[in-house]
């Protein structure tokens, strides 16, 4: 089974208003290859194609293609082409659902609600490699703050521990979560962080 999500995000090093940028879809693969698989490529009826990369904590084949803004919401079909480790090959067909409402990558926060003074861990699965990861809270802290790997020589896991600010108001932020891929272009998605003050949790 071939599962995506679409996100219409803005390609990185754009200047000027957002109405400037120009848009892409990119749907986010991730496909169960039979075992034994040594490459998986994932070809699609508007044209282009993407190599997807194995997962090695899920086994999962997983990549995040550009496809144009002229995509709408909808159903494709999708030919996968399995390339097993003797080099033999086979073809599956699968359906890519292309929805509004999907995110670039998966990211988190651990805890479902902080007290002021306390630590709050982000989480990010960036999908493919990042070059850097960010967040930004306005209403919490100044600027954007770097995300670290999460493991030695890991550029999809990503992670930090912030302490919230002892005076931060009680309710809920956003946090902004930015990864870049490395062709430089920039994905960003929305999380909410709920303060509460501590006899409320």
């Amino acid at each position: 089974m071939l599962a995506a999500l679409l996100i219409t995000g803005w390609l990185g090093g754009q200047a000027g208003a957002a109405g400037d940028a120009p848009r892409v879809v990119a749907p986010v693969l991730a496909y169960g290859a039979p075992e034994g698989a040594a490459r998986v490529v994932a070809y699609f009826p508007f044209g282009g194609s993407k190599e997807l990369q194995r997962d090695e904590r899920t086994g999962m084949w997983r990549g995040r293609a550009l496809l144009g803004a002229a995509v709408p919401e909808g159903s494709y079909p999708v030919a996968l082409v399995v390339e097993a480790q003797d080099g033999s090959r086979m073809v599956r067909h699968e359906q890519l659902q292309v929805r509004a409402d999907g995110q670039p990558f998966q990211a988190r926060v651990a805890d479902e609600a902080v007290a002021p003074g306390g630590v709050v861990e982000l989480v990010v699965d960036a999908v493919e490699p990042a070059l850097a990861v960010t967040a930004r809270a306005p209403t919490l802290w100044t600027g954007a703050r770097p995300l670290g790997p999460a493991t030695w020589g890991s550029r999809t896991d990503w992670g930090a521990l912030w302490v919230v600010p002892a005076d931060a108001a009680a309710g809920d932020h956003t946090v902004e979560v930015s990864v870049t891929d490395r062709a430089g272009r920039t994905f960003s998605r929305g999380l909410v962080l709920r303060v509460v003050r501590a006899e409320a949790r």
